[in-house]
């Protein structure tokens, strides 16, 4: 709050020596070696004589640009809106930065770091402008390094905020009690496993998926992802590699290695937080096992 912007100098001196109010000057006022005071000094005065409502003129001017500037800030973050939480990153889709005028988009962009926490601090027009060419932009996969330790992410069609921090340690493979509960030490999950005969849809437990024994090879290990697993998740479409599911799930690059896999001999037949692997799945009367993957609070 600045109350006394719009007063003149000597509308203050004539308040404070008609009202006897007693005040400091300040030293450095008059020392011209600061850019401030030869403003002061020098420029201002010829300006006053080109303009003798140079005060009034300034300030009404400000007023002007404080009104655009609420204006603009709030359409910058009515876009926002549109963006969401993946964990600890934001997302939103690059299209609603993309579109929005030159005045606004990098508004738009320092507003969603600020949503983040202090890393719009040291952003500089030319960080804001970066980030809103990356939303324009159609290389699906580039990165827009920030200050703070932040970066902004082409994920496909998204834009993705995040931080530089460095992945956890993967964790050790844990072999999976095929009738009790297994916790994976390292990660947040636990998995209660046991035989079962599959049951019909309707009889399933919530959450609980099936896989069928006899589409399983070997002994069954909880371990992290490997290069080159990958899973087709019933439903989901064709088959994608867990690097490529866990980008486009917005998994935080932070967590992607806490994220159990259970594999056999034959590969991944399940996935943490995700499903089973279409072709393990048992069909209701098969032998199974039912397998509930939670994480610890």
């Amino acid at each position: 709050m600045r109350p006394l912007l719009t007063t003149s100098r000597a509308e203050i001196v004539a308040y404070l020596e008609a009202n006897g109010v007693a005040h400091v000057e300040d030293s450095s006022n008059t020392d011209e070696g600061y850019a401030r005071n030869r403003i002061r000094r020098q420029v201002v005065p010829v300006l006053r004589q080109l303009n003798p409502r140079l005060t009034e003129s300034a300030a009404e001017t400000m007023g002007y640009l404080r009104t655009d500037n609420d204006y603009l800030n709030a359409q910058a973050a009515a876009a926002c809106q549109n963006a969401r939480w993946a964990e600890d990153d934001l997302v939103i889709e690059a299209r609603y930065i993309a579109q929005l005028p030159a005045a606004i988009a990098p508004r738009a962009v320092r507003r969603l770091l600020e949503m983040m926490g202090d890393g719009s601090t040291n952003c500089s027009a030319a960080h804001l402008k970066a980030v809103v060419e990356l939303a324009r932009g159609d290389d699906p996969s580039a990165v827009v390094f920030l200050p703070g330790g932040r970066l902004a992410q082409r994920v496909y069609r998204e834009l993705l905020l995040t931080t530089q921090s460095d992945p956890l340690p993967p964790f050790l493979p844990t072999p999976l009690a095929l009738d009790g509960e297994t916790e994976v030490e390292g990660t947040p999950w636990r998995v209660r496993c046991r035989p079962v005969r599959c049951p019909d849809e309707s009889e399933r437990k919530p959450g609980a998926l099936y896989l069928a024994q006899g589409a399983l090879e070997g002994p069954l290990v909880l371990r992290p992802r490997q290069t080159g697993d990958a899973v087709t998740l019933p439903g989901r479409g064709g088959t994608k590699t867990l690097k490529k599911l866990f980008i486009d799930e917005k998994v935080p690059r932070r967590e992607r290695e806490r994220i159990p896999v259970l594999a056999d001999g034959r590969g991944v037949a399940a996935v943490a937080g995700f499903g089973p692997e279409q072709s393990r799945t048992a069909v209701p009367g098969q032998a199974a096992y039912e397998l509930l993957f939670w994480k610890k609070e």
